[in-house]
């Protein structure tokens, strides 16, 4: 299955408690041994290198749903 979320929290540069939140939500699912892919979608570019194991797709801001 290919789950998506809205991960653009999870990337802010002053993070806070529901950023820090959305970030190791994140990352704990995408450690996890599973048979399921994750494409998470972002406001502007991220890091790779802070979701490796994840398909990343940018949506300029304001098509993103939150």
């Amino acid at each position: 299955m290919l789950i998506g979320i809205d991960a653009s929290r999870a990337v802010t540069a002053h993070p806070t408690g529901t950023e820090v939140y959305s970030q190791r939500i994140i990352q704990t699912l995408l450690a996890l041994d599973s048979p399921h892919r994750f494409r998470l979608y972002f406001r502007s570019t991220p890091s790779a290198a802070a979701f490796p194991s994840a398909e990343l797709r940018v949506i300029p801001f304001p098509r993103l749903w939150t």
